[in-house]
């Protein structure tokens, strides 16, 4: 602004007119408007600056984010319409689309009340252990011994919520902890049974003492104890179960059983997924029905009825076995029609003095050899042929007589291409006629030979070729007959090659770049090529064309490419003579080479090899020698293995040898077999003793097993199984008691026949020795001392068996004692000290000594 005015001096004499002053006032009046408009300008730049502050003492807006760096205070409720952010974690709360809204926390504490219409409480939880699914369970909480049992109660009512007892009779109920800390815990150590239930009541379940998993110790329940029903008597409706493990063999695992009727669950899992430690991988087993695959069906593997259907694309690796077990499918072998796409056999025809020859005669190749053909023309280049020929009937006929003939009630499989009008095909008793298309089709006809014929016949107005006839139910690629002549594929392609060389070929030299589609080199003499020896081939039309070859013309080139092609050890168990028939060596544009001999210097790297001959790896470290001997790892003047061509050989530095002529078997140092192994008719035990002929060798601690049980009719069933249970340990048996009543009778039955035989033990003999030891123990209990229970132990025959022999029925003995004078005793008492020998033979055991 322009405060500064112009002094304005009244009329000042005659002269004064009044102008001066006049502009003066003009001059101030205009700087005042020029004022007034910058204070106008001023208050409008004020009010925009006023718009973008907030008021402290009126309701106001702000359009952007206010930050707060020490807080913010509000007397009055704080409004978020949209909701509040708090921290960086994602806590805060927001509202959400249909208004309500959501509060995220990482911890809520509520100082006096806390209202939930509904609460949702989301945690992770952890079961130790094993988890078993079944029809029943229940939280132990208090126990009762009764006479015979156990009565254990469970919580009746929760929360004003009456808990029914699943529980039935005949269920069988078990309890397992596993990771209990001995002597810590409220528990003295870990703790199991397998107990059967007895009788029930809204509130218990009585738990029998006797009936029980026989195969180990079990505890007395207690309180706290988790029961669950794992297995039922009769009841098939609860005898179903899902065990979830993490901690057993094959953990972790998820196992599904049916059937579970006794305290055992072997071989009750009818689904299970679970883990092979030894191999590091998962596995699935469904005994019975399975399918994997898609919901509609498309691609799928069932198991269903006792048949495997597979629907999709089977993938089969080299080297997959088994193959010879597939009954009922039938695969084609080879094409019976000689000459089956008129090329000829390039037998090269004989001109003689008597043969007429005319400008259609075929001297190089017969078209339609091993056919008889009316009113048939052949093709000589057809591109829709594999052969490239082809013949065209005009109500024409083929006809040819098979060198095989065919067999009366076996399978085989007709194809050929055609095209034209229509065409009708006969062999074997099977004939059809077949409208046909303007463009090449394949048909294929499969059928079972009606006659033992030897002709086939085609005729109609078409085109065909690639006729193949095959034993079988499985269509092939069209091929060439074997009897066909082994050079004409060799033959057709060098006229092939050549002719497209000179024809569509040409040769330009750039100073020293010469362009060819083929060299071709040889004997060449007095301007003539007496001879070609080998070649260049520029002509690539797939992987198996020649690009190089020696010692021999295109068509041995094509031969040998042909030949290794279809087998590639062909070659290693050829004659002299037969390897004539072939150039020593050939490079084909796809890089496979052959070579009479090859000499490397560097590396050799290969997938798969085949060596003929003598090889020889880390500089004598391995060798094969042509004869068949050779060895493996030598160090030094040792070798891991040795042999030589009589297949004599040695293993580990020759601490094995084997004398293939002598057969004998050498082995310096410790021999060790596990359980199971056989030497000769001896099989290793559990305790590493050796059965079988007529010996078993005893350890001494396999001779006597404490009984274990409770109730006197438990401690009768394991004794009289004695030597039953034994007799695959040792023929030695110790005969004493650790329990049960005193001056009380055991009945000790004799193993039959059948009882050894699931033993592995043979009819063929063998001795057993009985010895009654004392029967003294001696209680843990104060006051108590020496109890001498001096039990009898009755040696008891087994009955004979009834057998029908020549239509007479006759008893036979199975398992039966016999005196010197071969009569049965039924049984013999044995008290301490005794000893009792006997012999077996073929059911009987004959009496050798008895001392009492």
């Amino acid at each position: 602004m322009d405060n500064k005015y112009e002094n304005i001096i009244p009329w000042n004499g005659a002269n004064d007119t009044g102008r001066d002053v006049r502009m003066k006032w003009k001059r101030n009046f205009e700087k005042v408007g020029l004022n007034f408009q910058n204070i106008d300008e001023l208050l409008g730049l004020l009010a925009d600056e006023l718009d973008t502050k907030l008021s402290r003492t009126d309701s106001d807006t702000a359009k952007g984010i206010i930050t707060f760096l020490k807080g913010l205070v509000s007397e009055e409720i704080i409004q978020a319409l949209s909701g509040v952010e708090i921290g960086a974690n994602g806590s805060g709360i927001t509202v959400l689309e249909n208004g309500a809204s959501q509060a995220v926390v990482d911890y809520l504490y509520v100082k006096i009340k806390a209202v939930f219409d509904e609460l949702e409480v989301k945690k992770k939880t952890y079961v130790g252990g094993e988890q078993v699914i079944s029809h029943a369970g229940m939280k132990c909480i208090k126990v009762e011994e009764l006479a015979d049992a156990y009565r254990c109660y469970f919580k009746a009512k929760e929360d004003d919520m009456e808990i029914e007892n699943q529980f039935s009779v005949g269920s069988l109920a078990i309890a397992q902890e596993c990771n209990i800390k001995t002597g810590v815990s409220q528990h003295a150590g870990n703790r199991y049974y397998w107990r059967a239930v007895t009788s029930v009541g809204s509130d218990y379940i009585d738990l029998s003492k006797a009936e029980c998993d026989k195969n180990v110790e079990n505890d007395i329940p207690a309180i706290g104890d988790d029961i669950v029903g794992l297995g039922h008597k009769t009841d098939i409706t609860r005898q179903g179960a899902i065990i979830l493990s993490s901690v057993d063999e094959v953990a972790p695992s998820i196992i599904m059983y049916q059937g579970i009727n006794d305290f055992s669950l072997a071989g009750k899992d009818v689904i299970a997924l679970d883990f092979d430690k030894s191999t590091g991988r998962a596995r699935m087993r469904v005994y019975g029905n399975a399918y994997i695959g898609a919901k509609d069906r498309s691609q799928y593997i069932e198991l269903k009825d006792g048949k495997v259907n597979i629907k999709g694309t089977v993938h089969i690796e080299p080297g997959s076995d088994g193959f010879e077990n597939v009954d009922g499918m039938e695969f084609g072998k080879i094409n019976l029609i000689r000459n089956s796409g008129f090329s000829g056999d390039y037998n090269s025809a004989k001109l003689e003095d008597a043969t007429e020859v005319t400008d259609e005669t075929e001297l190089y190749s017969q078209a339609v050899k091993w056919w008889s053909a009316t009113n048939v023309t052949v093709n000589y280049e057809d591109t829709g042929s594999l052969s490239g020929r082809s013949a065209t009937l005009t109500t024409g006929v083929l006809i040819q007589t098979l060198f095989y003939k065919l067999y009366k009630g076996e399978k085989y499989v007709l194809s050929f291409k055609a095209k034209g009008t229509s065409v009708a095909v006969s062999v074997g008793g099977f004939g059809r006629t077949q409208e046909l298309t303007a463009e090449y089709g394949r048909y294929v006809y499969r059928f079972t030979a009606t006659e033992s014929d030897t002709c086939i016949s085609v005729s109609g107005s078409c085109t065909v070729t690639e006729i193949q006839l095959e034993r079988g139910t499985v269509l092939s690629v069209w091929s060439l007959s074997p009897l066909d002549n082994n050079s004409f594929e060799a033959k057709f392609e060098t006229l092939k090659y050549l002719t497209d060389a000179i024809r569509e070929g040409s040769s330009t030299f750039i100073g020293g770049l010469g362009l060819l589609s083929m060299i071709l080199v040889g004997n060449y003499t007095d301007g003539e090529l007496k001879k070609v020896t080998g070649g260049f081939s520029g002509v690539y039309n797939d992987d198996d064309d020649p690009l190089l070859w020696g010692s021999g013309d295109l068509e041995k080139a094509i031969r040998t490419i042909s030949k290794c092609k279809d087998d590639p050890m062909a070659f290693l168990n050829m004659s002299d003579s037969e390897l004539s028939e072939y150039v020593k060596t050939v490079l084909t544009h796809g890089g496979r080479t052959v070579l009479s001999d090859a000499i490397v210097r560097g590396y050799l790297y290969a997938i798969d090899g085949y060596f003929k001959g003598t090889v020889d790896m880390g500089d004598g470290v391995t060798h094969f020698d042509k004869d068949g001997s050779g060895w493996i790892g030598k160090v030094g003047g040792m070798c891991f293995a040795q042999w030589d061509n009589l297949m004599n050989w040695s293993l580990c530095a020759g601490n094995i040898r084997w004398d293939n002529v002598n057969k004998v078997l050498d082995i310096a140092g410790k021999f060790n077999a596990k359980l199971g192994s056989k030497i000769g008719n001896l099989t290793i035990n559990e305790n590493g003793a050796m059965s079988g002929g007529n010996a078993v060798f005893d350890k001494v601690g396999y001779l006597w097993v404490p009984v274990v049980g409770y109730g006197q009719e438990s401690i009768d069933a394991q004794v009289r199984k004695t030597i039953i249970n034994q007799i695959g340990k040792s023929t030695t048996i110790l005969l004493k008691m650790n329990m049960g009543l005193e001056n009380y009778t055991y009945t000790i039955d004799l193993p039959t026949r059948d009882e050894l035989n699931t033993q592995g033990i043979s009819d063929c003999g063998f001795k057993i020795t009985l010895i009654a030891a004392d029967s003294r123990i001696y209680p843990d209990i104060s006051g108590i001392g020496e109890i001498n229970l001096n039990p009898t132990f009755r040696i008891s025959s087994r009955p004979r068996e009834k057998v029908s022999i020549n239509f007479q029925e006759r008893e036979l003995p199975t398992g039966e004692m016999h005196d010197n004078n071969d009569n049965r005793i039924e049984y013999l008492d044995m008290a301490a000290g005794d000893v009792l020998e006997l012999y077996y033979y073929n059911g009987v055991y004959y009496l050798l000594n008895r001392r009492n």
